[in-house]
């Protein structure tokens, strides 16, 4: 987590890389899991922690970013 936040910092370009490629992977298993479900499936979520107990681990603009 660490390595992530410090390259949207002094690296977004390799950061956007790899958020891209976490993207495209969950995007294709959940439509692998939707396709399996053959229309049983009602909804699904996917979710993060973007903060700690007191702020959050970025600034607003870098997570919109």
């Amino acid at each position: 987590m660490e390595d992530i936040l410090v390259d949207m910092a002094i690296n977004p370009e390799f950061a956007h890389y790899l958020f891209k490629k976490s993207i495209d992977w969950h995007m294709g298993y959940h439509e692998r899991l939707l396709e399996a479900g053959k229309g049983r499936i009602d909804a699904m979520q996917t979710a993060d922690d973007f903060s700690t107990q007191l702020n959050p681990l970025m600034s607003p603009q870098m997570f919109r970013e």
